[in-house]
């Protein structure tokens, strides 16, 4: 069975920038579903990765937790020089 060909115009190849990818395979998980595509017109294969926005705000406030970790630590090692 032929995979069905779906248009996105905020998804695009990263090879040729084809907005016309097929959907290989589709798997969900805790944070939201993966799933692995091709590119309708030069054949590349490349992952996807969709997140649910309840999902993406907790990822969001833990990236900031680290980045002002890091921005410690960069502190820190320059005190200590």
């Amino acid at each position: 069975m032929k995979a069905k060909d779906y248009t996105n115009e905020n998804l695009k190849c990263p090879k040729c920038e084809n907005y016309i990818t097929q959907v290989l395979d589709s798997r969900s998980n805790a944070l939201g579903r993966k799933r692995r595509r091709a590119c309708s017109e030069c054949q590349y294969r490349f992952s996807t990765i969709e997140i649910m926005q309840d999902n993406l705000d907790e990822i969001m406030k833990e990236l900031s937790a680290l980045k002002r970790i890091k921005e410690l630590v960069i502190e820190i090692q320059n005190i200590k020089g």
